[in-house]
């Protein structure tokens, strides 16, 4: 007895039409689409995630001698910074700049005092210091006028 392909009815057909009832082919297309829609995602992440990579440069040498300034630390060795070093930033901080041991400098590199201001003046609050002669310093007071002078060589 031969078998005979029963072919499906209107109302089953139309059923499929409107995609109510699945179909072999209609599960295996979607599997289709699922898996280069997959695919799609995987290399477009890939695409990604390597431009990222490949756009990072590393330094072209070791701190400091290339192109990345050396950071301050701990060393015994003297140190320098190109720009404004702020100490104490933090209000809560009640000192500011401490030296324990040696001499500061403001315009010298080479203090020979525990204060060694060389080419400017000194402020103190409203009264300033400032040179009169090589061997005078003078007080001004807050308008500018000359309160004091005092003679190294008396």
């Amino acid at each position: 007895m031969e078998k005979t392909k029963s072919l499906p009815s209107r109302a089953t057909a139309k059923r499929e039409e409107e995609g109510l009832l699945s179909s072999p082919s209609k599960d295996l297309r979607n599997k289709f689409l699922e898996g280069i829609a997959l695919i799609l995602g995987v290399l477009a992440m890939s695409i990604l995630v390597g431009y990222f990579v490949l756009a990072w440069t590393e330094p072209g040498s070791i701190p400091p001698v290339g192109n990345v300034p050396a950071p301050l630390n701990v060393s015994l060795n003297a140190q320098s910074k190109e720009g404004a070093l702020v100490v104490g930033a933090n209000s809560s901080v009640t000192t500011g700049l401490i030296v324990r041991y040696g001499n500061v400098g403001i315009g010298t590199t080479s203090p020979g005092e525990k204060l060694d201001i060389q080419g400017g003046n000194v402020k103190i609050n409203t009264f300033r210091v400032k040179p009169v002669s090589a061997t005078e310093l003078g007080v001004y007071d807050s308008t500018n006028s000359l309160i004091v002078i005092f003679d190294e060589g008396n």
